[in-house]
């Protein structure tokens, strides 16, 4: 589109060509990382949420090292090979082809005493009191079968807009502040409330 536009309009002090499709080329992170003259890491976050086709193009890519670029008929061959990182929450289950390539390390759930650390580093004038109250409050919330329980984004962002409203207590049970930060889901919320979802006709 930009390139369409430069041809009509032209390009002005731009520095762009419009005979020279690379003026033009948008690479994404496996391409920067590819193109780069030193080594990267290259995270790929929550690979699960992606199609099983997606998941054996990536493979293709990462295994080779290269993938083509179709509307100039180029290989773009990595200069270096990264160091892939790759997530998961095991939402999907990712095929065997993809998982022989893959060293598995499991990251279990911060302990009371890790998240206290990470919420240090985030929160760092948080009162302890406040702190304390929280964390008591968001480990009996992830031990209630909710379908989405809060995790270690969600505790931050109730623990950043209770003191961005001057909250000293996170309150108890029903009365729990904000609690629309914590909890996500629709379902989640009503079952909070012992509200029972009316049927559909």
């Amino acid at each position: 589109m930009l390139r369409l536009n430069d041809s009509r309009f032209g390009s002005g002090e731009t520095g762009r060509d419009v005979n020279n499709i690379w003026d033009y080329l948008r690479f994404g992170p496996i391409g920067r990382a590819f193109m780069a003259e030193d080594r990267r890491i290259l995270l790929l976050d929550e690979i699960d949420k992606t199609d099983s086709d997606t998941q054996d193009n990536l493979l293709d890519v990462l295994e080779d090292g290269s993938f083509i670029i179709r509307e100039i008929n180029h290989k773009m061959i990595a200069k270096q090979r990264p160091i892939i990182i790759i997530t998961s929450n095991a939402k999907r289950e990712l095929s065997d082809p993809f998982l022989r390539r893959c060293f598995c390390h499991y990251i279990p759930f911060p302990s009371r005493e890790e998240m206290i650390r990470i919420v240090c580093l985030h929160h760092p004038s948080l009162p302890e009191p406040l702190l304390e109250a929280s964390l008591g409050s968001f480990y009996r919330l992830r031990e209630q079968g909710f379908e989405k329980p809060p995790a270690t984004a969600e505790l931050l962002d109730w623990l950043g807009s209770m003191q961005a409203a001057g909250v000293q207590t996170p309150g108890t049970g029903k009365d729990l502040a904000h609690i629309g930060t914590l909890l996500k889901r629709t379902e989640d919320l009503l079952k909070f409330k012992g509200i029972t979802k009316p049927g559909r006709f």
